[in-house]
């Protein structure tokens, strides 16, 4: 079960954190960042349900992460999901949405940035 989500330069946040308990209900205003917050779960579903199935890789050069971590690039197709206005107010890439689960194991992707 997921704890926590945090979104960095994702869309309309630039560092936000959202606890979840048993049941989380989300509600607000039009243009909230409601369909913002379900898109970033949704992204964090489709890494934890496919990444078996992916060919770890090292990461990309603008992630500035260690070269020793690895990580998967799952395909987007089929997935209903807008490049457009990703990154923060216009800010420089990269985006990040991470979650953090109940054994806190956490999940960091990582949008943008180059090849």
């Amino acid at each position: 079960m997921i704890k926590k989500l945090i979104l960095r330069n994702y869309r309309c946040y630039h560092e936000h954190e959202i606890d979840f308990k048993k049941l989380s209900i989300v509600v607000g205003k039009n243009n909230a960042g409601k369909s913002t917050l379900i898109e970033g779960l949704r992204l964090i579903s489709l890494v934890t349900s496919r990444y078996q199935n992916l060919t770890f890789h090292p990461p990309p050069s603008w992630t500035e992460l260690p070269l020793n971590h690895r990580g998967v690039s799952p395909s987007l197709k089929g997935i209903e999901f807008s490049k457009e206005n990703i990154f923060h107010q216009y800010s420089d890439p990269p985006a990040q949405i991470e979650a953090v689960f109940k054994n806190d194991f956490k999940v960091l992707l990582y949008i943008g940035g180059g090849s």
